[in-house]
């Protein structure tokens, strides 16, 4: 079975949803182990992601299932997504479980209500980082009409700034740091992950439809910093072929940074 994941790329998926114990949670681990083999195997598995709802508090009954799932995944790497508040009043104890497995707890940024986790942006382990930023559209976040609609945000580069600054800190500290934007609507993570990219100076990669760059015109500097094209006229142009053009990258030397905001 070949890995489905692109070579050169670190592939995280989700660990199996199923609480509680039992044979049908073993059945589930089996499953999904097997399902991730081609990746494993081929070097190209990042972290396994334990996300958990909000719902998911810190009881003996969850502490014990966490343990059991981190147990039963002990030899991969695993990052662990928690979001209700009692797992933060009692850090200490969070962190010795995690620790314990060598798992990563995952921070997140969020809408933060009376109950949401509250975090540090710091690692607790040596081995990997990871965050994920999931948007701030607190007016949607519970009620919506659709579920995506929770994740219509986009950040401005003064609110990436603080996650660029705190992932340029850990990635000195870990081996390795993984930073996800989850607020995929209409394309937005793609967006900010660019963003990212470009404020920690890392280079931009990759071909990008003039759909994209239409509806976020400040994506061209960033992607070609030299490059000052009138895409009215390249979509005009590729009309007339029926073509579907794409905008190239440029290459690494061709990268700047974004000015970094002064706070």
């Amino acid at each position: 079975m070949r890995a489905p994941c692109p070579r050169g790329l670190s592939c995280r998926t989700n660990a199996p949803r199923a609480h509680g114990r039992g044979k049908a949670t073993e059945h589930n681990e089996r499953a999904f182990r097997a399902g991730i083999e081609p990746i494993a195997s081929s070097g190209r598995l990042g972290a396994l992601l334990a996300q958990f709802p909000p719902s998911f508090k810190d009881t003996p009954q969850s502490r014990d299932y966490l343990a059991h799932l981190l147990r039963a995944f002990h030899d991969y790497p695993v990052a662990v997504e928690l979001r209700h508040k009692s797992w933060s009043d009692a850090l200490g104890d969070t962190l010795t479980l995690l620790n314990s497995f060598g798992a990563a707890f995952t921070q997140i940024d969020e809408p933060k209500f009376q109950l949401s986790i509250r975090q540090n942006y710091l690692p607790n382990v040596t081995s990997f980082y990871y965050m994920r930023l999931h948007g701030r559209n607190a007016a949607q976040w519970w009620k919506h009409d659709k579920s995506e609609d929770r994740y219509n945000y986009l950040y401005s580069a003064r609110e990436l700034q603080e996650f660029s600054d705190v992932a340029g800190a850990a990635r000195r500290l870990v081996k390795k740091s993984y930073l996800y934007a989850n607020n995929h609507y209409s394309s937005k993570s793609v967006v900010n992950a660019l963003m990212l990219k470009a404020q920690l100076g890392e280079p931009i990669e990759g071909e990008y439809p003039p759909e994209l760059i239409e509806k976020y015109p400040d994506l061209e500097a960033l992607i070609d910093p030299g490059r000052r094209t009138s895409w009215s006229n390249i979509l005009r142009a590729a009309s007339t072929r029926n073509e579907a053009p794409l905008l190239r990258a440029a290459s690494p030397a061709a990268h700047t940074a974004v000015p970094r905001q002064r706070r």
